[in-house]
């Protein structure tokens, strides 16, 4: 996964990405920006969070590529109760959806 800031998709703001390590047997690694200089890198443990702030408040970070293994993932957005789904956030919600059920699931 290239370096990026998680997108907003709900108003208002804040919003907060949790995401869940629930196995992972690969070489990856989650690494982070603070500032420009500090650079953090972390290998997810099964059963490990992290959490970051999406938008361009949040932290830039990107995944290193497999080698060897697996990693899966479970990712939750935080918005408050009120908040609302954006119009333009609904691509983003289908980065994961095959193309032939893209049509499906958007008519």
């Amino acid at each position: 996964m290239e370096w990026h800031q998680d997108d907003i998709l709900y108003n208002p703001t804040p919003q907060i990405e949790v995401i869940l390590t629930i196995s992972n047997t690969s070489d990856c690694i989650t690494i982070w920006k603070e500032g420009e200089e500090m650079r953090n890198e972390i290998e997810t443990k099964p059963n490990s969070v992290i959490i970051l702030k999406a938008g361009t408040d949040g932290p830039e970070h990107s995944v290193s590529s497999l080698k060897h293994g697996s990693r899966m993932i479970l990712k939750f957005v935080y918005a408050e109760d009120r908040s609302v789904f954006l119009n333009d956030a609904r691509m983003n919600t289908m980065q994961f959806v095959s193309k032939k059920n893209r049509k499906k699931r958007f008519k």
